[in-house]
């Protein structure tokens, strides 16, 4: 007697029922691991998690993600499991009672996790071409060496959003293919061994694909790397440009306050001589004087700026004391001599 199991995604599931209608009846039975849709003369039709099964050897026009062919039949050489004996072949051979837990129940669950399992590393394998050139481009991106920095980090920061976007979908499907193999495994021991050999196959092809999966995250971390020593290249770059303007600003600054320094002595002495007699007075006394007074003013003007900036008035009175004692002796001393 054979049969066959045919998987199928959840949206083939009207399209299926159309197809049954006259060989199986609509029915709703609950068991361990599946829910029974319909059933009839060597039909059966239920769902285990969001996949439908087909226990029938009738053809639809869907086409099933998988299918597994069981024979029940005198088993030699086989492999003991809980109900029997069993040998994979072109079809699995299985010697056992008819029990509906084993045919309705345990095998639609274990065919249907083995069959998500290799849907989704079959995607991932799709893609393997692809991220091998993702990873190929992203490791000569890494290598190059390019003045403009900016410039540089954004055309890196393209590449590791794509190469991302391609890594994310394959750690998803192989995480799909991993929870369905953990299921699978618990039901081939719940079962005795039963096809033992298949799922671990399918887990060996996990463990390959986990694999690269691993070179995309040591890829991953090198461009992290890289952005690092960027932004640490960018930083360093601004503060060596910030240090120059500052030499520049300071340059600046001082000879602004030599040429202020210079027009007030100037402008003072003029206005000093003009009305009062300043030549009787001793030349170093005159020349001390005029110095003072300059530094004063130069003073006061900075204290300005820091009482308009910080409103500290310490400063400001210091200043304008000083400018008003050094003007009375400007003003006292030319008289007095």
């Amino acid at each position: 007697m054979s049969m066959k199991y045919l998987i199928f995604t959840e949206k083939e599931l009207e399209k299926i029922l159309n197809e049954l209608k006259g060989i199986a009846k609509p029915t709703f039975k609950r068991s361990k691991n599946v829910e029974v849709f319909a059933e009839g003369a060597g039909v059966l039709l239920g769902k285990y998690k969001s996949n439908l099964f087909l226990i029938s050897n009738f053809k639809t026009s869907s086409a099933p993600i998988a299918e597994f062919e069981v024979e029940l039949k005198t088993v030699e050489k086989g492999e003991k499991f809980s109900y029997g004996k069993y040998r994979v072949g072109e079809a699995i051979e299985i010697e056992a009672e008819f029990d509906e837990e084993l045919f309705n129940d345990l095998l639609p669950a274990l065919f249907s996790e083995i069959a998500i399992a290799r849907v989704a590393l079959r995607d991932c394998f799709l893609n393997r071409n692809q991220i091998a050139e993702k990873v190929s481009k992203v490791r000569e991106l890494l290598k190059r060496e390019e003045k403009d920095l900016e410039k540089y980090a954004v055309e890196l920061a393209k590449e590791r959003d794509s190469f991302f976007r391609i890594y994310s979908n394959f750690v998803a499907k192989l995480d799909e293919a991993e929870t369905s193999i953990a299921t699978a495994k618990f039901l081939v021991e719940k079962l005795g061994g039963f096809i033992k050999e298949e799922v671990a196959k399918i887990n060996d092809a996990a463990n390959f694909a986990k694999k690269i999966a691993g070179e995309c995250e040591r890829t991953l971390r090198e461009i992290e790397n890289k952005f690092n020593m960027i932004y640490l290249q960018i930083e360093m770059e601004r503060r060596r440009e910030e240090f120059e303007i500052g030499k520049k600003t300071s340059a600046i600054t001082a000879a602004a306050v030599v040429i202020e320094f210079v027009a007030v002595a100037y402008y003072s002495l003029k206005i000093w001589e003009s009305y009062l007699p300043v030549e009787k007075l001793p030349k170093p006394l005159s020349f001390l004087l005029l110095i003072t007074f300059t530094f004063s003013v130069v003073f006061l003007t900075e204290a300005i700026g820091i009482y308009l900036k910080e409103k500290k008035t310490r400063k400001l009175f210091f200043s304008s004391a000083i400018l008003a004692f050094v003007l009375l002796l400007m003003i006292i001393l030319p008289l007095y001599y």
